[in-house]
């Protein structure tokens, strides 16, 4: 499911020009209510956030 999600995801990026405000307002549409601090601030995303912020080269996500 999370595949198909992240497709159509994908899609409405591609379809609206690379628009960021479109797909979170999209994300916020559907997951606003089930989202928390504590999803947003898992390890694994806080890595993944300093990886990309900081552009640093990683042969692999760990």
């Amino acid at each position: 499911m999370a595949d198909v999600f992240e497709s159509i995801l994908g899609a409405i990026f591609v379809d609206s020009n690379g628009n960021h405000q479109v797909v979170s307002s999209i994300i916020h549409r559907f997951l606003g209510k089930t989202m928390t601090t504590q999803l947003l601030y898992h390890q694994r995303y806080m890595k993944m956030f300093i990886i990309r912020f900081y552009r640093l080269k990683v042969s692999a996500y760990v």
